[in-house]
């Protein structure tokens, strides 16, 4: 940053310069006292060796601030922000920024500015200010650029959005890269002059043609929606865009080369795409190696070596995998199934390919559905279920009772449902109890133990309200007592708290939501394996989305990365569709091909909290039930057209987020049943006054019910619209305390211009995936 654009700081920021020293001028404690929640958690998982090695960096951090080097006061301040290498302690850290930034460096500045805001109401943001423009003046893009954030919203006075835009093109003249990216975004929405949107594009062109991954899949994204296709300009990006060391556009570059090319140059050029992607992302290298292998693979296969066979069996059936084959993985898993030496290789074996030759024979193609087997298909089910698979047991008998794929037979149905059932597996009671409805002869099931007396005394009552209440209150404690993490430290004599806690709450004094009468619900889900931890059923649910389109999943931006940094993009993470309990085996899952985030989402206020999930519509069956699914409608009135008024009673869905080392989210779809704030009380509450004004609705229940953390990204919906068709008004942003508190919950509004922009940009036209 060339300190010569100091000059035109100032005249932008003249107002703001006037204030005093932006370190001596607060008027609250130093150090500040920090909230608990709102603040993201050092990963507590670490393997011993990634301890050690960030120790030693904070140690050397340490050494030079010791030294009087400013640079290394900062870089400490930020190892204890973030507890890499040091106790997650925000006290200390705000202190060691402040030292950096008292004598004068940028940096210091900037993460001192944004740490206080943490601490601080929104109302008094413009006491930080002058930190923003402290380190502008000091040379720090990021400062300039938070600045600008500050002109545009107003923060000490009146929104001036012409001032922010000058000193976004300042700061990107500088030679900051990611001022470039913004300003580039900024010129390109919908309300800039024809000729701001070519200069946008044309900053687009030049910052991914000089490295900038992030542009290049803007700009591919602006061509996909210019070209109404995947044209020539949008290819041309793609490439770029791997180059730029983008690893999924190299990934699916190759991919596309692998499917649609012919001959051996075809397959040269996936092989190589795949080892870019590989270099560029090590969670690419498994498809990399298969992709190289394949041939060897094949060529011992067809020399009849089985493990070869099944290996790349599991490589064709890998749906969305660089080598899908559907056809020929199931005659490879089909095969390997009647030679499984063990019952465990033919529960794995048989009911693997059973399933996806039911699909097949159910979703498939066309030519796919004509060359279903069903002597087959029961043959694999009938393997795996007497190797003791019971969801095997529970997908044949299913199949038989239907009767749409295998020949129908009702008798040998119900007595697989009555063999499961009478060793407690849920799905053979529940298939049992679908009997019943229809069928007067069906097996009856054992009554269970939620039938209770008839009558209790009001003691008895009372006692049990106690009892209840007691461990509600233990689990609670509990679980506040795994979701937080207290560090003491001794600084300069003196020993600074500090206490961050994960948010862990699901939807507050909410309802069963009955079977089905939710189907577009989503649920965000996490691998077996996060980082070194290996993850209960419990553990593995992250976040709730709603499905609009097929193939898409609208959700919240902050959702898409989980704890410890992990992106579901690239983490192991699927979308779970068709389920009501989020820890049986109900439902589809579903791979996960794209992210993206509203382009404005702002972390630290939560602005524009929404991101789209692009999966893969050829999803797996968990072997469980699978209940409705269905897409549903987004607000289609503009933003002027619907009337937002007090109390409009508004519906929100969840399972409720589990953190990692908090408690259990319920085992049924819950609902809540609230009531909007109007606007300007909204505003009030998110201090939203430049072009993120109304970007947000808030609600609450009547008694105090709330969608918290734990329901990010599930909908907020209307039923009030001609003919009470379910609406899609909202997503689950952020509820700023849980519980009865009188604060009500955020949501991100779809309506709002900036959203509809991006969904129009991003969405593919109707009919269209």
């Amino acid at each position: 940053m060339r300190k010569s654009l100091a000059a035109l700081w100032g005249a932008i920021l003249t107002g703001l310069l006037a204030a005093a020293s932006p370190v001596a001028a607060q008027d609250a404690p130093i150090p500040r006292l920090y909230p608990p929640t709102g603040f993201e958690r050092a990963y507590t998982g670490k393997s011993p060796e990634t301890l050690t090695r960030e120790a030693q960096v904070a140690d050397s951090f340490a050494a030079a601030c010791d030294a009087g080097d400013l640079t290394g006061c900062t870089a400490l301040g930020t190892a204890f922000e973030t507890g890499k290498g040091r106790p997650q302690n925000r006290p200390v850290a705000e202190l060691l920024y402040r030292q950096a930034c008292e004598g004068e460096a940028a940096e210091g500045c900037y993460r001192l500015g944004k740490l206080l805001r943490v601490a601080d109401d929104r109302r008094d943001w413009g006491q930080t200010a002058p930190l923003f423009v402290r380190a502008c003046e000091l040379g720090s893009a990021s400062g300039c650029d938070a600045q600008a954030n500050d002109l545009e919203a107003g923060v000490t006075g009146v929104s001036d959005p012409d001032a922010a835009l000058a000193l976004r093109r300042a700061t990107c003249a500088g030679g900051s890269a990611p001022s470039c990216s913004t300003l580039a975004a900024e010129l390109m929405r919908s309300d800039r002059s024809a000729e701001e949107q070519a200069e946008g594009l044309a900053l687009l062109d030049r910052q991914c043609r000089a490295g900038e991954s992030r542009d290049c899949s803007d700009a591919t994204r602006h061509w996909i929606g210019a070209e109404g296709r995947f044209g020539p300009r949008a290819r041309e990006y793609q490439s770029l865009g791997c180059r730029a060391g983008d690893a999924w556009v190299c990934a699916e570059i190759g991919k596309r080369a692998l499917r649609n090319g012919i001959g051996p140059e075809a397959r040269s050029a996936g092989v190589a795409f795949y080892a870019r992607a590989c270099e560029l992302g090590q969670y690419h290298c498994e498809d990399a190696k298969a992709v190289r292998d394949e041939p060897a693979q094949r060529a011992a296969c067809d020399l009849g070596e089985r493990t070869a066979c099944i290996a790349i069996g599991k490589q064709y059936t890998r749906q969305g995998g660089p080598l899908e084959d559907l056809p020929h993985g199931i005659e490879l898993l089909s095969a390997a199934c009647l030679t499984a030496g063990t019952a465990e290789e033919a529960q794995n074996l048989c009911e693997t390919a059973g399933n996806l030759a039911l699909d097949q024979a159910t979703n498939g193609s066309d030519e796919a559905r004509t060359a279903a087997d069903p002597a087959r298909i029961d043959g694999l089910y009938t393997a795996a279920c007497a190797a003791g698979s019971n969801s095997a047991c529970v997908n044949l008998a299913d199949a038989l009772w239907s009767g749409a794929i295998l020949p129908g037979d009702q008798t040998r149905a119900l007595a697989l449902y009555e063999v499961l059932c009478d060793a407690d597996y849920s799905s053979g009671c529940a298939g049992l109890r679908k009997a019943i409805r229809t069928d007067p002869g069906a097996p009856l099931l054992v009554a269970g133990g939620d039938l209770s007396p008839p009558e209790f005394s009001p003691e008895e009552i009372a006692e049990q309200r106690r009892i209840s209440e007691e461990e509600r209150q233990r689990k609670e404690a509990e679980e506040n007592a795994r979701a937080c993490t207290t560090t003491t430290v001794e600084f300069r004599g003196v020993i600074y708290t500090d206490t961050i806690c994960v948010q862990v709450a699901a939807v507050i004094d909410g309802f069963a939501v009955n079977i089905g009468d939710a189907p577009w619900q989503a649920l965000l889900w996490r691998p077996e394996k996060l980082g070194r931890k290996r993850l209960t059923p419990a553990q593995r649910v992250l976040c709730g989305g709603a499905v609009i389109r097929t193939g898409w999943v609208l959700t919240a931006a902050h959702c898409l990365t989980d704890e410890g940094g992990v992106p579901v993009l690239t983490g192991g993470h699927r979308i779970r569709l068709g389920l009501y309990n989020p820890l049986a085996d109900d439902g589809y899952t579903y791979r996960i091909l794209r992210v993206i985030p509203h382009p404005d989402f702002q972390p630290s206020t939560f602005a524009f909290d929404v991101a789209l999930v692009q999966y893969d519509p050829k999803g797996e069956k968990l072997g469980g039930q699978v209940y409705p699914i269905a897409r549903i409608r987004l607000d289609p009135q503009p933003i002027t057209a619907r009337t937002i008024r007090a109390r409009m009673p508004v519906y929100t869905y969840g399972w409720g987020r589990t953190a990692l080392e908090g408690g259990a989210p319920p085992e049924e779809l819950r609902g809540a049943r609230l009531e909007l704030r109007d606007l300007d009380s909204c505003t009030r509450l998110t201090s939203f006054r430049d072009k993120r004004r109304d970007a947000v609705l808030c609600a609450a229940g009547a008694r105090g019910e709330q969608a918290c953390f734990g329901d990010s990204g599930g909908p907020l919906i209307t039923y009030g619209d001609a003919g009470g068709v379910p609406t899609l008004l909202g997503v689950v942003s952020a509820g700023v305390k849980c519980g009865r508190t009188s604060v009500p919950s955020r949501f991100t509004r779809i309506a709002h211009p900036q959203v509809q922009l991006w969904l129009n940009r991003v969405l593919p036209p109707a009919g269209r995936r």
